[in-house]
């Protein structure tokens, strides 16, 4: 009697009507167990893999966790699943047990290995994560890095990349900013160097949704260093191509193409 009373008391709850066929196998699922508000409704049907209910309902198998939810609050997207949080036991059916959350939450609220290390103060290698040492996503603050340890990596990919950037002999990025101490990043993946200024300046107009094709992505003046230019106008009067003054001079064949213009002198060995 007291089992029929809760079940009308539940059923008086749902958001959605199920089934008559579905509500029958929810009720052969939960057997002749004594129920509770206070204590979980152990599912006595089949079950998967990680121990969870399982009820056939629209002609497929779905966890009957999720289906009681669905009931209660209605439809949940897929961005939702569904919480153990008061007792974490899988065959659970209780409504009071259950409530719709994030995967996030659900992982770091759990005893597993996914949230463990969200709840950690340590990395797997022991240093705290204290403010100074805490690397946050910039696309996804939930996730954190050791600072410690994302330089040793960059470390070991700068030992393992040191032939790149050792041949890497440029003193000016493409937009005519010099490569000097402060001013460079030395890629870790790949080992070249970047420019700093660059670097900052489209990161910027990415977060203002700007399009990189777009002309204020490179807002800085191209500007060529006084001695590099002085040496492409020498040798565009010695009737070198464009291509060859490039090599030489690392300036953009279309920055070649502009000195050459202005001093109208043609490329008669254009390649």
């Amino acid at each position: 009697m007291k089992n029929q009373e809760i079940l009308n008391e539940l059923y008086s709850l749902f958001k959605s009507t199920p089934k008559d066929i579905v509500w029958n196998r929810f009720l052969t699922g939960i057997g002749d167990q004594e129920l509770s508000w206070y204590r979980c409704w152990e599912w006595a049907g089949t079950r998967n893999k990680s121990n969870y209910g399982t009820i056939t309902s629209e002609g497929t198998g779905k966890g009957v966790h999720r289906v009681v939810c669905t009931w209660l609050y209605g439809n949940l997207p897929y961005s939702l699943v569904v919480d153990h949080v008061v007792c974490d036991n899988p065959p659970c059916c209780n409504p009071l047990h259950l409530i719709p959350n994030t995967r996030w939450f659900n992982n770091i609220r759990g005893i597993n290995p996914t949230g463990a290390p969200t709840l950690s103060n340590t990395c797997r290698n022991g240093h705290l994560f204290t403010e100074e040492n805490t690397y946050y996503n910039p696309n996804n603050k939930s996730r954190r890095c050791c600072r410690i340890c994302r330089y040793n990596c960059n470390v070991r990919n700068l030992e393992r990349n040191r032939e790149k950037y050792e041949n890497d002999r440029r003193t000016h990025c493409s937009n005519g900013h010099e490569l000097n101490l402060e001013n460079t990043y030395i890629s870790p993946r790949y080992g070249f160097k970047l420019c700093k200024i660059c670097r900052l300046t489209q990161r910027r107009i990415r977060e203002n949704g700007l399009s990189r094709e777009g002309a204020e992505l490179k807002p800085y003046k191209y500007s060529i260093p006084k001695d590099k230019k002085d040496l492409a106008v020498k040798l565009i009067k010695d009737g070198l191509s464009n291509k060859e003054i490039h090599v030489a001079t690392g300036i953009k064949r279309s920055t070649v193409k502009s000195i050459r213009h202005s001093l109208k002198v043609k490329d008669t060995t254009y390649v």
